[in-house]
């Protein structure tokens, strides 16, 4: 599972952490803070700030909804329609108030959700905006790998393998050059999860 962690003593800046859910005491470490410590905030941050602050939250609360849904086993149908509104929720809060990274990861979750529920052309909507931001905005490696990685699902589930194994031999590379070994490993990770790779 994957959880993003908003770090109130960071002037709340997003951090990208990976495989396991946040404990009791990081969740109150991150999320909670006494009056006193949020009026601090409040008065040093501006109302403009403090509505930035409140979309990243939001961003980051829904980013991790999907994940809990998604490691859901056999959802309702109810459920999958949360997570899809979930992830553009997530992705819309990022582009208000996120980075270039925030905003390619947000295209990247709903290209997932789409791709898991089996749903090809909004997956490959969503997968190219990724890559196409990834590029053009020169994002970290493993941004430009999670973007082949997601044109790959997309590819596979239109039954276009050899456009599927181009992306992944792309994201393979790139990952070759990330410096990050956790980082690398998520990537490769989701690489292994790919439906042509499982069967192979």
């Amino acid at each position: 599972m994957r959880v993003l962690a908003l770090h109130i003593d960071d002037l709340l800046d997003i951090r990208r952490e990976v495989t396991r859910p946040l404990t009791d005491k990081e969740c109150w470490r991150y999320w909670h803070l006494d009056d006193c410590s949020e009026r601090h905030h409040r008065a040093r941050l501006g109302p403009m700030a403090e509505e930035g602050r409140d979309q990243r939250h939001l961003a980051v609360e829904l980013f991790n909804e999907v994940w809990t849904l998604l490691d859901t086993d056999e959802r309702t149908p109810e459920q999958d329609e949360r997570m899809i509104h979930a992830a553009h929720g997530s992705r819309l809060h990022w582009e208000a108030a996120g980075t270039a990274e925030n905003v390619a990861v947000g295209d990247w979750l709903c290209s997932r959700v789409y791709a898991v529920l089996g749903r090809a052309e909004p997956a490959m909507y969503h997968a190219r905006w990724c890559l196409t931001r990834a590029e053009s905005e020169h994002l970290p490696g493993w941004v430009r790998a999670e973007g082949h990685e997601a044109m790959a699902r997309a590819h596979a589930l239109l039954d276009e393998l050899d456009e599927a194994r181009r992306h992944a031999v792309e994201a393979r590379a790139i990952c070759d050059t990330i410096d990050d070994a956790e980082d690398r490993e998520v990537v490769l990770g989701d690489l292994a999860t790919l439906p042509f790779e499982q069967d192979a």
